[in-house]
């Protein structure tokens, strides 16, 4: 199911390969909202936004950007994951800054609780590791041989990000673009490749087909196994990662809050924080004090997303 806005890369019934983009008048690219229980198949776009100020959605730009949007004014990010989404053969991509209304809070903190549907729905999400902002880009022309089929920190702008933690917890596939390879990643493990131009084999079942998946890859499908596995698998290692603005504490995670929640009706959410386990949710320590100045005060003092860093249990 589409979400409620999405980027139509054919709204033409054009499919040409755009790795060799060039900017023509048709661009073939505009933001379309589908009618609510529209089906069709779709990437996600994880990215490090970085501070440059480039192209977003707003309430301004609303209307060009259904009308259509020129190449030229795409950053390079978005245009190569444009380039591999038409190159697999997709025709919709969501990109958040282009998805969601940057300047209008309802319809951000509407969208934002939609991210468990959008990444879980999604065939495919495109992780950005190597670029370091939206005008970086990722896709080079050729990749070094590597070994392990692991991304390696200090090699990804995006690994360590809150945002990031939830996509990649959420998403049934992923495809890697790290330094010097492409990794491809979903219920079954890793496969890599050492080349952009070699995943012809690899992505066939991307192409033509898949058997479907439900619900996210195994590290946070056990949570009914295990009730305080939310506290020691989600908290300990979200808490560990930044976020741009500390009142993103809690948004960034509602996505997969809100899949957890769904396992059990019963078992009401607090600040970070469930129910059924608050004896083991107040037991969070602070292991992080170097940010203590920064702590999100709207959020209560006895919840773990009041302090700025990482906590453990």
């Amino acid at each position: 199911m589409l979400p409620a806005r999405i980027l139509d890369l054919a709204p033409d019934g054009c499919s040409q390969c755009i790795l060799g983009l060039t900017d023509t008048p048709d661009s073939g690219i505009k933001l379309v909202e589908p009618r609510p229980g529209t089906r069709a198949r779709y990437l996600t776009l994880s990215h490090r936004w970085g501070d440059s100020h480039t192209l977003r959605l707003t309430l301004k730009t609303r209307d060009t950007f259904m009308r259509g949007i020129p190449l030229r004014s795409i950053p390079k990010t978005y245009c190569d994951a444009i380039a591999v989404t038409r190159h697999l053969g997709f025709r919709y991509l969501w990109i958040d800054a282009l998805c969601i209304v940057q300047d209008d809070p309802d319809d951000w903190c509407r969208e934002s609780l939609r991210m468990a549907s959008i990444y879980l729905n999604a065939a495919c999400t495109i992780a950005a590791h190597v670029a370091s902002d939206d005008d970086a880009g990722f896709l080079t022309k050729s990749f070094a041989p590597l070994a392990a089929a692991r991304v390696r920190h200090g090699t990804s702008y995006i690994q360590d990000r809150g945002w990031v933690f939830q996509e990649r917890g959420l998403s049934p596939r992923l495809l890697h673009f790290c330094a010097g390879r492409v990794l491809f990643e979903d219920h079954a493990g890793i496969c890599t490749t050492t080349s952009w131009g070699s995943t012809q084999g690899m992505f066939h079942v991307l192409r033509e087909g898949y058997a479907p998946l439900e619900g996210p890859k195994p590290d946070l499908a056990d949570f009914d196994l295990a009730p305080t596995s939310w506290y020691s698998v989600v908290v300990v290692k979200y808490s560990g990662c930044k976020l741009t603005y500390n009142s993103d504490r809690l948004p960034a995670i509602a996505g997969i809050a809100r899949y957890y929640g769904q396992l059990d009706g019963e078992n009401r959410y607090m600040f970070g924080l469930w129910s059924k386990t608050l004896h083991v949710g107040l037991l969070w320590i602070a292991r992080d004090t170097r940010r203590a100045t920064q702590r999100e005060e709207a959020n209560p003092s006895w919840s773990w997303t009041r302090w700025p860093g990482r906590v453990g249990y």
